[in-house]
């Protein structure tokens, strides 16, 4: 037994005209849609093209301005391009002196650069002094403290001071009983000076110390030492301690560089920081075996030491980063214990 449906104008008003609404917003068609008999809509909907009915056409653009897709392909925003007359080409730019530099005009988007390039490896100009005074380093040398000179009248015997501080021609000194520290900078450049020991009293080495001293025939070092400044024997070239003392804790950067002859095999356990080429081109070392744990040792703390076979380590493989530490030749032995593995 069949029942008419009662049906809610109103509401049924409502859904078509969604229904029409939905339809021209996909098809961006502005008229009235038509209303078939016994198809409603559905002509209307048959027409919207799919993704798979629009084929992609190259457009060529020619000038600046706002470009509209072709007839048929609704749905798709306008595109608006400018490019510029004349793009930029990058261009060097000679860098003379630390200072902020901006790019020049026409190349907008880049930020400022500032440079600020310290005095890592000054060099050291002679200083004529010709009376007592104080002197101190010319602009631009940076990080020298100034120089008391106090040369009593009569003369007197020289004990080397004068050669070793201002000409760097001295071959050997007698350095007094009571030091008990080589200041930054005291002997740099000597490349003449063949110490073979320093005062037993000595417990710091400053930075620079011995820079380049390439006859300092040093085979130990006082057992007080505690403190050796960053790039204390480079290049020291015919250094040759064996050992170092108990009380250093820190290698610092470069302190060995180019120690050809360094003949050290083993490193206290008290050393916790190695920094960067801190054995750089030490060729004489052939196997160094680690007494503690240190907390950091830098990537390329051995770098180029081309002898150095076997490092032995008492931490297990993973717990010091950076291994194996600029030694590319070595195998490492970890978890040492003094036993041959």
């Amino acid at each position: 037994m069949a029942y008419d449906k009662v049906i809610d104008s109103a509401k049924f008003e409502a859904e078509v005209t969604a229904t029409a609404d939905a339809i021209r917003a996909k098809t961006g068609a502005a008229e009235k849609l038509p209303w078939e008999e016994n198809k409603g809509f559905a002509g209307a909907v048959e027409s919207i093209q799919t993704g798979s009915d629009i084929n992609n056409q190259d457009i060529t653009i020619t000038e600046n301005g706002e470009y509209s897709p072709g007839e048929g392909y609704t749905g798709f925003g306008n595109v608006s391009v400018e490019v510029p007359d004349e793009p930029p080409v990058l261009q060097d730019r000679e860098i003379t002196e630390n200072g902020t530099y901006t790019a020049g005009e026409g190349y907008d988007g880049l930020g400022e650069v500032t440079v600020n390039v310290p005095s890592d490896d000054p060099v050291i100009e002679p200083l004529e002094i010709t009376e007592n005074g104080t002197y101190t380093a010319p602009d631009g040398v940076d990080g020298y403290s100034p120089v008391t000179v106090n040369v009593a009248a009569g003369g007197g015997s020289d004990d080397g001071s004068f050669k070793a501080i201002i000409e760097r021609t001295v071959t050997n000194l007698t350095l007094p009983s009571d030091l008990t520290s080589i200041g930054n900078y005291a002997f740099r450049g000597c490349t003449n000076l063949a110490l073979t020991k320093l005062p037993a009293g000595v417990t710091k080495t400053g930075e620079y110390a011995f820079y380049n001293c390439t006859k300092l025939a040093l085979t130990e070092l006082p057992d007080g030492v505690t403190s050796v400044g960053q790039y204390t024997f480079y290049g020291c070239t015919n250094l040759a301690l064996t050992e170092l003392p108990s009380g250093v804790t820190e290698i610092d950067r470069y302190v060995f560089y180019n120690c050809t002859k360094l003949a050290l095999t083993e490193l206290p356990d008290g050393v916790t920081n190695i920094e960067r080429q801190a054995f750089r081109g030490c060729t004489n070392l052939i196997e160094m075996t680690f007494n503690g744990k240190p907390t950091s040792i830098d990537t390329t703390a051995f770098d180029n030491c081309t002898n150095l076979l076997t490092i032995n380590v008492p931490w297990a493989e993973g717990e010091v980063a950076n291994a194996p530490w600029g030694a590319t030749k070595a195998t490492i032995n970890y978890n040492y214990t003094g036993e041959a593995t």
